[in-house]
């Protein structure tokens, strides 16, 4: 299971790694990391700080609620460019330099997984087009921002 929320405590188990309460506006969970999970992740475990955390998660006989086994803690940056499936960005033309304006803004994004959508308007047509294989780029918060920087964008974000 895949969890996202607000580290509401953090309490260490000597060596053998500890727990965090995690709670968002739909309940709270406590959740056990072992050493290993603890000493990896134990930067992003930080009190009033929002983390995503995969895990197993089982019931808890004592509690009569739930417990989770964390296996992986991401930032939520990190989950955004984990799970996003593409980038949509919104231009306005006309505008001759639109490619090489795109080319270099994703020179440091390029070669990732996710697909990149265009719409385009200009005062007579708009379209919506998904670019080819050879511009997928790597999904996240820092090349929407780049794009936002582009004169002829007026929109871009993650989609999921």
């Amino acid at each position: 299971m895949i969890l996202a929320g607000l580290v509401q405590g953090v309490r260490r188990r000597g060596n053998r790694g500890g727990f965090i309460v995690l709670e968002d506006h739909t309940g709270r969970i406590e959740a056990s990391l072992f050493d290993d999970g603890w000493t990896l992740y134990a930067d992003l475990l930080i009190k009033d700080s929002i983390i995503v955390i995969e895990g197993r998660v089982s019931k808890d006989n004592f509690s009569g609620g739930f417990r989770m086994n964390v296996q992986k803690v991401m930032t939520l940056s990190e989950a955004k460019t984990r799970f996003a499936k593409g980038v949509q960005i919104a231009l306005r033309g006309p505008g001759k330099d639109i490619c090489p304006a795109l080319q270099s803004t994703f020179m440091p994004y390029q070669n990732g997984p996710a697909k990149v959508w265009l719409d385009y308007s200009n005062t007579r047509a708009r379209v919506r087009m998904e670019l080819g294989d050879e511009w997928k780029v790597k999904a996240c918060e820092e090349l929407v921002a780049a794009l936002g920087e582009l004169e002829m964008v007026s929109e871009a974000w993650l989609v999921y």
